[in-house]
């Protein structure tokens, strides 16, 4: 149960993130656009009132009639006879009519009302070589106070030629040696939408995100639904199985005990007990891992002398390692605590350790050793004569896993001990991991809170 819900976890924050990523990409190119081209908008026009002295882009009349600038709808100022051997030459046009929007620049020249993009909220200031105002280039003149004109001051000392401060955009232009031409543009109303654009797009983000999260969670759940049913049946069979199987099993070894009494010698007999206790350990291991899959498996969890409880594990097994012609060696630190159940950690570490003997080859060496690490108590058994194959180290707490795939070596267990050590130790709320050299050592770590 507990991978369908890592697998789910998985689904949720890959979807999620995938979708959180496209938004995310979207919206930021959306607003980098929109900023880099209100930013160029602004430079563009006042680069190009710079290079004419101050004035906006100057627009010539073209010889002949055109519609599109001379027209009554398109210009208060066009005359109504269109012919242009009739038409009066405009030398200066009464401001009243056109504000801003024309101006006497040369006979014929003039300014296309179109064309003038923040015209009205941006002037030229010149400045002479120790920045103090010569002509201000203004239609609205007074709008210009003295902090503006300190303001401007100060940027033309900096002598950067792109500027822009609170919402104004500012150009310097060196003329000559004596002058300077400042440009200024007052683009505030469109850095606060800009502003508001930001905080849209954030809202969006933020809207879409547990937009995709709830899509998540409910695709994932229909996704994961055929897999938890698989693995609840799977559990239901070996727990059925199991308990099935407990009956005859003990039958057998009733059986076998008043068989063996007047028998003692038959070793046929005895083959069959060993099988039939082994089939019995498979049973019992396997029903404690169903039970703990469906958290049926009772845990006492306590503060406990962690150092006694593995010294008292381990200590049963010194005269099977001495018989065995195999060395034990011992490095337990005192009153190592633990928040634990001490009764799951004398079995893990049984599991360990056993393990240990089968795979260590004779005169090999056996090493437990017990100490912290921070805020955290370390178990490590050792031993020596075996190894692990790398890609085999993260499988060895698989059920049924041996890296014999024959199963005919002479370590006839059925690969679920360290299934169980695992289990306890990520119920115990540490971890379990292994390490090897791939020729000649092993090492389990556990860790404990």
């Amino acid at each position: 149960m507990n991978e369908i819900k890592r697998l789910r976890v998985f689904i949720i924050f890959l979807v999620t993130g995938i979708m959180a990523g496209i938004l995310a990409f979207i919206l930021f190119v959306l607003n980098v656009s929109m900023t880099v081209r209100l930013y160029n908008q602004a430079y563009e026009h006042l680069e190009f009132m710079a290079k004419n002295g101050g004035l906006n882009r100057p627009f010539k009349i073209p010889d002949g009639p055109r519609p599109e600038l001379n027209d009554k709808f398109n210009s208060k100022n066009a005359p109504l006879d269109r012919d242009s051997q009739f038409r009066p030459k405009p030398k200066k046009m009464p401001p009243v009519h056109n504000k801003g929007d024309m101006m006497e620049i040369q006979q014929f020249l003039m300014i296309r009302p179109e064309m003038n993009l923040g015209f009205r909220s941006s002037f030229c200031v010149r400045l002479d070589k120790n920045f103090q105002v010569l002509k201000i280039i203004s239609e609205d003149k007074k709008s210009i106070d003295d902090e503006m004109i300190e303001q401007i001051q100060q940027v033309a000392r900096k002598g950067t030629r792109r500027q822009h401060e609170d919402g104004f955009f500012y150009c310097v232009y060196p003329e000559n040696e004596e002058t300077t031409l400042v440009c200024v543009m007052n683009r505030f109303s469109e850095m606060q939408s800009l502003k508001q654009l930001y905080l849209i797009s954030v809202a969006v983000y933020c809207g879409s995100v547990v937009v995709a999260l709830l899509l998540a969670l409910f695709f994932s759940k229909l996704i994961t639904k055929p897999i938890k049913l698989a693995f609840e049946r799977q559990k239901r069979f070996i727990s059925d199985s199991s308990h099935e199987l407990r009956t005859p099993i003990s039958v057998i070894d009733a059986n076998l005990a008043v068989v063996l009494n007047e028998q003692p010698d038959n070793k046929w007999l005895k083959y069959i007990q060993e099988e039939n206790q082994r089939m019995g350990k498979l049973v019992t291991d396997l029903l404690y891992l169903t039970r703990n899959d469906q958290n049926r498996q009772r845990y006492h969890f306590d503060d406990i002398n962690l150092s006694e409880a593995i010294s008292n594990a381990v200590l049963p097994f010194e005269s099977v390692i001495f018989e065995a012609g195999k060395k034990l060696e011992l490095n337990i630190q005192k009153n190592v605590r633990a928040y634990a159940d001490e009764s799951a950690v004398k079995q893990a570490v049984t599991i360990l350790v056993d393990n240990a003997i089968k795979y260590s080859n004779k005169g090999g060496h056996i090493k437990v050793n017990v100490f912290t690490d921070g805020s955290r108590k370390i178990l490590k058994v050792y031993n020596t004569g075996s190894s692990i194959k790398k890609e085999n180290l993260e499988r060895v707490f698989d059920r049924f896993f041996r890296e014999d795939t024959s199963r005919t070596g002479p370590n006839n267990g059925y690969g679920l001990g360290l299934s169980i050590a695992a289990s306890i130790a990520r119920l115990n709320g540490g971890s379990i991991s292994c390490d090897s050299d791939g020729l000649n050592w092993v090492e389990f770590t556990m860790k404990f809170r």
